[in-house]
């Protein structure tokens, strides 16, 4: 009886034993695994956020654009995540921890979870820096938009100021000939003045008659 028991117990060990087997999650190289993701990490493109070029003098917006490239592109970095992020969690690690975060998976695969995790991770984190940007271009637009209207107007009064000047000198020939013939008219009226004083003043002159005889 004894050992037909114990014969039980060792066939069910023998059937438990590759099932416990393939239970076990894989063991990954948590090196391996961070090499991989510095290799994803050197193919991401330095630029994500693009700024309009239209803008380009806009220092605030583009400042603010460079800010957000430069602390998503540190985020997702494999050797410097934020504490509590996705890499950050997936380089700290053990080897068990990571068969059973990585399951089933291709190192690559797994690599590229944890790095598409890492990204909305980041995305998120420079979300309020994008919400300055574009508030700072909205108001660069606006300034652009009034500035263009400046722009025009002044070049449409600088387009009138020819007509203008040319005006202004006709006026100063015509009012140089009112002025010589007002100067004349003055002569003409000082002499006839002087007439009047001379011809009107005192008496009429009066041609003397012989007495008759």
């Amino acid at each position: 009886m004894k050992k037909t028991k114990l014969v039980s117990l060792i066939a069910g060990l023998l059937v438990l034993s590759p099932l416990a087997a393939l239970a076990a999650p894989p063991v990954v190289d948590p090196g391996a695994a961070k090499n991989f993701l510095r290799q994803r990490h050197a193919l991401q493109p330095k630029i994500v956020f693009q700024h309009d070029a239209s803008l380009a003098s806009c220092s605030a917006y583009v400042q603010l654009i460079a800010k957000a490239n430069n602390d998503f592109r540190a985020c997702t970095n494999p050797d410097t995540p934020p504490p509590g992020s996705p890499v950050a969690r997936f380089n700290a690690y053990t080897n068990m921890q990571l068969g059973q975060y990585c399951g089933n998976l291709t190192m690559q695969q797994c690599v590229d979870r944890v790095n598409g995790e890492q990204q909305q991770y980041c995305h998120q984190a420079v979300m309020p820096i994008r919400q300055q940007a574009e508030k700072a271009k909205k108001e660069c637009s606006e300034a652009r938009v009034e500035c263009t209207q400046a722009k025009h107007k002044l070049t449409a009064l600088e387009q009138k100021m020819p007509a203008l000047d040319a005006r202004k000198k006709q006026l100063e020939t015509e009012l140089a000939k009112v002025n010589a013939e007002i100067n004349t008219t003055n002569q003409a009226l000082a002499a006839a003045r002087q007439e009047v004083q001379r011809q009107c003043v005192g008496g009429l002159p009066v041609k003397p008659h012989p007495m008759p005889r």
